[in-house]
Parts: C-alpha cells; sequence; structure tokens
C-alpha cells in the first residue's frame, strides 16, 4: 500500500460491519452492501458500483473512489 493511502486509511474513522445475507431488502432490491449500510447507519459507502446510486436517498451518500477523494482528500 502507497504511503499516502495508509495515511488517509489511518486517518479515517470506520467500522467493520456484518452483511445480511437475508434476501429480504424491505421492499427494494438493494445489494447486500447497501442494505448493510442502512442497517448500520453509514454515512458514506464507497464503491465503484453506480448502479447503487439509483436508490435516491439521502443517506448513506453513495460515491465513487475519484469523487471521494475529489471531495474529501484533493483539495
Amino acid at each position: 500500500m502507497t504511503p499516502v493511502i495508509e495515511q488517509l486509511l489511518s486517518s479515517m474513522s470506520c467500522e467493520f460491519v456484518y452483511t445480511p445475507s437475508a434476501t429480504d431488502s424491505g421492499g427494494t432490491d438493494a445489494s447486500p452492501l447497501l442494505r448493510a449500510a442502512l442497517q448500520e447507519n453509514a454515512d458514506i459507502v464507497i464503491t465503484c458500483n453506480r448502479s447503487l446510486k439509483r436508490f435516491q436517498m439521502d443517506r448513506p451518500e453513495v460515491l465513487t473512489p475519484s469523487e471521494f477523494l475529489r471531495r474529501f482528500v484533493i483539495r
């Protein structure tokens, strides 16, 4: 891992959470990643899966890695 990425990750607050395997997603076809983020009240989901953006919601915000870097790292 590059020093820049190590520094970024060490400065972030993050938690490992259980990803539900149940297919019941409360009436949506959300992925297990999005279901886990909703269940754990995550602020942001960083993913390359742009299809998650189709779920119109305020929280969690779905960002690609490049969107995240532009918004929070590269100033």
